[in-house]
């Protein structure tokens, strides 16, 4: 028996991107706290704020968490934002029926650190 060629159906690899910035053809970024879709914190409770500026390339894709100041002026559910974060998907945008996906990806350690990468359909939105 011989084992199926395997095809590549799409790739993100980052360093190719001269100019720092995500394809808006592929990513979407998810702002704010949820709030605005009717998912406070996200459904989860999530005390970040999410902004498009914590969501960088420099050779690689780099999602940042800040903590931030009393006097913030990003307001979630819960009062000023303790925290910014960056939040970005594929949605309505890349899908495929069947193949093998694999990511490659650096994520924190630590007390407070929640990294996720998450494998979701492409009529889910």
């Amino acid at each position: 028996m011989t084992s199926p060629t395997l095809a590549l159906l799409w790739s993100e690899e980052f360093a190719d991107h001269e100019d720092g910035q995500l394809s808006r053809d592929t990513w979407n970024f998810d702002i704010g706290d949820g709030s605005h879709v009717g998912l406070v914190g996200w459904g989860n409770n999530e005390l970040e704020y999410y902004t498009q500026e914590a969501v960088s390339i420099h050779s690689n894709l780099i999602i940042s968490a800040q903590k931030q100041s009393a006097n913030t002026d990003l307001q979630c559910y819960y009062g000023p934002a303790q925290w910014t974060s960056g939040k970005i998907h594929t949605a309505g945008k890349i899908g495929f029926r069947y193949g093998r996906i694999e990511i490659r990806a650096k994520v924190p350690s630590g007390v407070g650190t929640w990294p996720a990468l998450w494998l979701l359909g492409k009529n889910l939105l």
